[in-house]
């Protein structure tokens, strides 16, 4: 399976879940590739706008992994986004609310967080290959705060 990474999730923790998901073999692709939008779109100029890389990410058969909850929104500046989710027919799965870093935070407290948001990720990533493996065109699925992962209806 293929996983791509929006950039609401840091590409340091998309990497070292790579790195685990390919301890034995650093060499190799393995069955689960994993890419962030700063590697997919290194040559980009400004940032990738979502209604641009979800056709195009699906049509390369990635499952979307965001915490981007404006993504949803079928309403306002955000309906090319939850539109592009319908047209293009993507599997995506959104992490909680919470995983965002809360506020404004000191510069100690905001390193803190990047390893809260590495371990709730990598407590959660088993289950979200296994629903991704049994996952349908179009299945758009939330994770709540506790790992529980609900395909939203």
């Amino acid at each position: 399976m293929k996983f791509f990474f929006d950039e609401h999730i840091s590409h340091l923790i998309v990497e070292a879940l790579r790195c685990l998901e390919h301890h034995d073999r650093p060499d190799f692709v393995g069955k689960h590739e994993l890419v962030h939008t700063k590697h997919k779109y290194k040559d980009h100029r400004g940032p990738v706008l979502d209604p641009e890389f979800i056709p195009e990410m699906t049509a390369e058969g990635y499952i979307i992994i965001t915490a981007d909850h404006a993504q949803k929104k079928n309403r306002g500046k955000h309906a090319a986004e939850a539109q592009a989710y319908r047209n293009s027919g993507a599997i995506a799965f959104w992490l909680p609310k919470t995983y965002v870093a809360p506020g404004k935070k000191s510069d100690e407290q905001s390193s803190e967080y990047k390893f809260e948001q590495a371990a709730k990720l990598f407590k959660w990533w088993p289950a979200i290959k296994r629903a991704a493996g049994t996952a349908r065109p179009r299945d758009l699925f939330d994770i709540d705060d506790r790992g529980r992962i609900t395909l939203r209806t």
